[in-house]
């Protein structure tokens, strides 16, 4: 199995979420991208982060660092981020039940993101039917 391989398959077991749609494919990105990791570093999601924060630099030919953010501070700073497709976010799928646990946050753990398939940055497509 080949590294990209391992890394989608787990990308999509874990979920990926980032916030916007960059306007326009062909100057995204025009900026430095931000992935946050609502976790501690040296957790699984974060050494994920990196290496594809690595990858995706390469591609896109752009600086993407990764910060740790850990917690409800973490998350809620990238639901409160602009809209434009700079603000990513690497999380678990506990990302989702947020809401259920904490009543008071400020930010709507379903609606406030949108999730994002990095194989083909389509919404409505589920990451094991892009693999």
């Amino acid at each position: 199995m080949t590294t990209m391989r391992v890394i989608s398959l787990i990308l999509a077991a874990i979920g990926t979420s980032i916030l916007g749609i960059p306007a326009s494919a062909e100057t995204y990105p025009s900026q430095v991208v931000r992935i946050v990791i609502p976790f501690s570093a040296g957790s699984i999601t974060d050494g994920l982060a990196r290496i594809l924060a690595e990858k995706l630099a390469d591609e896109w030919k752009q600086q993407v660092i990764v910060e740790n953010r850990p917690g409800l501070p973490g998350t809620t700073g990238v639901a409160k981020s602009a809209p434009d497709g700079y603000t990513l976010m690497l999380t678990s799928n506990g990302h989702t039940i947020a809401g259920a646990i904490n009543k008071s946050i400020q930010f709507d753990p379903v609606k406030d993101f949108a999730g994002r398939n990095l194989q083909t940055g389509r919404q409505d497509q589920h990451p094991p039917h892009s693999l």
